[in-house]
C-alpha cells in the first residue's frame, strides 16, 4: 500500500516540475515577445511623431514667409 502511495507522490512531484519548467520556458518567451512588441510600437509612435511635427513646422514656414511677403512696408524688417 505504501509502495504505491510514494509511486503516486514520485510521480505528482515529477509532473509539477515538468509542468513548472514549462511554464517558466513559456512565460520568458511570452515576456520577450512582448518587449520586442512594445519597442516596435514605440519606434512607430516616435516615427509618426517626427513626421506631423515635422509637417507643423513646414506649415508655420510658410505662414510666418506669407505673412512676411504681405507686409505692407518700404523695408522688409
Amino acid at each position: 500500500m505504501t509502495e504505491k502511495l510514494y509511486k503516486k507522490i514520485k510521480l505528482s512531484g515529477t509532473l509539477n516540475l515538468v509542468l513548472g519548467i514549462i511554464m517558466i520556458v513559456f512565460g520568458i518567451a511570452s515576456g520577450v515577445m512582448l518587449i520586442v512588441s512594445g519597442g516596435k510600437l514605440l519606434v512607430l509612435v516616435m516615427g509618426i511623431i517626427i513626421i506631423v511635427f515635422s509637417i507643423a513646422v513646414g506649415v508655420m514656414l510658410v505662414v510666418n514667409g506669407a505673412r512676411l511677403l504681405s507686409h505692407k512696408s518700404d523695408t522688409l524688417f
